[in-house]
């Protein structure tokens, strides 16, 4: 029992530790000040995050300047307080890797003071970096709709940023190649490094609205602290509170209840069949109140589909080896405009520039090669390939005729 219990000590520590290290930390700085504007040294500024309540403790200087480094991402409690001052307090959200400045006036007296000066996450952006973007907090990513349930289809919501389907085609932030972007998830790079030449802004890690509670996204200047990239996509993910917290999901992609697609009505095709279910839960909690704490995040997937896909495949006679064309144009297929050497249903007809009638030849009769013998290839593997080539039924690819 006693084996089991060390280990299961150090497979926990282990799963923290990486997570304290990779976690991005606010920083909170200011100076504080009488109600004439005389540096005041020696105040203690506290301050107190509200969902776990761990406090840092900080000292101003003889300059009346004080700096607290290393708060989680979090709202919080902010107290400055003197002897012979009445205490003042603000209330502020913060987020990860950004600096926040306040400047605390005390006024003399023994009664406490509150200054409320509650700042979305978003401002924090521009009170002392030089980063410009925005910030969607926990409530956004909540709220807002998703069909995949990924929180990167959030990021076009941000101002200053172009996001569309196809990789780097268009898609850019604030002009910028998304390849100049670096994603980052608790401080750690999950950039899609295979393809980061054009595919930077874009994770190759699925990122589960339940397990992040914020997305920060830099379009402008980065900070030299933020690392690669011209523009950031920085997500900062949930971890448990002094209160516990949980919440079941369960989202479905149906084809049943999909509209078809514009080209599969145009040719007759059923619509693609589609059904992805998305299920789990999260729940999050104090392990000892104020010190330690956990969350766990269950995500599971079942994803099936199915599509209708036109290959290739050749004409009836194309496989007996008579091959067909019109002379003079280079022939198309029923989709071609001018040159379009066959209609819909696969029947001839004969092109604008045609300077003939159809044509045709024999590939094992009319082509002299000594080489290729009197007919198809008796390799098993090509006529067993032949055997299961179905018939060709769509004729708005290839050349239309073989």
């Amino acid at each position: 029992m006693k084996r089991v219990l060390t280990l299961t000590t150090i497979v926990l520590l282990l799963g923290l530790v990486p997570h304290a290290m990779a976690q991005e930390t606010a920083t909170v700085t200011g100076t504080v000040t009488d109600a004439t504007g005389a540096l005041i040294p020696g105040a203690e500024v506290t301050a107190t995050n509200n969902n776990t309540g761990i406090t840092s403790l900080g000292i101003s200087g003889e300059t009346g300047s004080y700096t607290l480094q290393g708060l989680q991402p979090g709202p919080y409690s902010i107290v400055s307080s003197l002897p012979g001052f009445s205490d003042a307090t603000i209330e502020v959200n913060l987020t990860g890797n950004q600096t926040f400045r306040f400047n605390f006036e005390l006024q003399v007296g023994a009664v406490a003071t509150a200054v409320e000066v509650v700042s979305d996450a978003d401002a924090l952006l521009a009170t002392t970096g030089a980063s410009v973007g925005d910030a969607l907090p926990e409530e956004e990513i909540v709220a807002l709709p998703l069909g995949t349930r990924d929180v990167f289809d959030l990021l076009s919501t941000t101002a200053g940023l172009v996001r569309r389907d196809g990789g780097d085609d268009g898609s850019n932030f604030a002009g910028q190649r998304v390849s100049s972007v670096n994603t980052t998830r608790d401080g750690v790079p999950v950039s899609d490094g295979r393809y980061l030449d054009w595919n930077g802004a874009f994770s190759a890690t699925y990122s589960s609205p339940d397990l992040v509670e914020e997305v920060q996204v830099s379009v402008g200047t980065v900070d030299a602290a933020s690392g690669r990239g011209s523009s950031q996509v920085r997500l900062q993910t949930r971890s448990g509170t002094n209160e516990f917290h949980g919440a079941l999901f369960y989202g479905t992609n149906n084809s049943a209840l999909n509209a078809n697609t514009f080209f599969q009505n145009l040719n007759g095709q059923e619509k693609n069949w589609t059904n992805r279910n998305q299920f789990g839960g999260r729940i999050g909690g104090p392990i000892i109140r104020n010190k330690a704490f956990f969350f766990v995040l269950i995500d599971e997937q079942r994803y099936k589909t199915r599509a209708n896909v036109t290959g290739q495949v050749w004409t009836q006679q194309a496989l007996a080896g008579n091959f067909r064309y019109w002379p003079g144009v280079e022939n198309d297929h029923a989709l071609g405009g001018a040159n379009a050497s066959v209609d819909r249903n696969g029947n001839p007809i004969q092109p604008a520039g045609a300077t003939g009638p159809l044509q045709s030849f024999h590939l094992f009769n009319d082509v002299q090669n000594r080489h290729r013998g009197t007919g198809p290839s008796s390799n098993a593997f090509i006529k067993e390939t032949f055997r299961r080539m179905p018939v060709a039924n769509n004729f708005t690819v290839g050349d239309g005729l073989n």
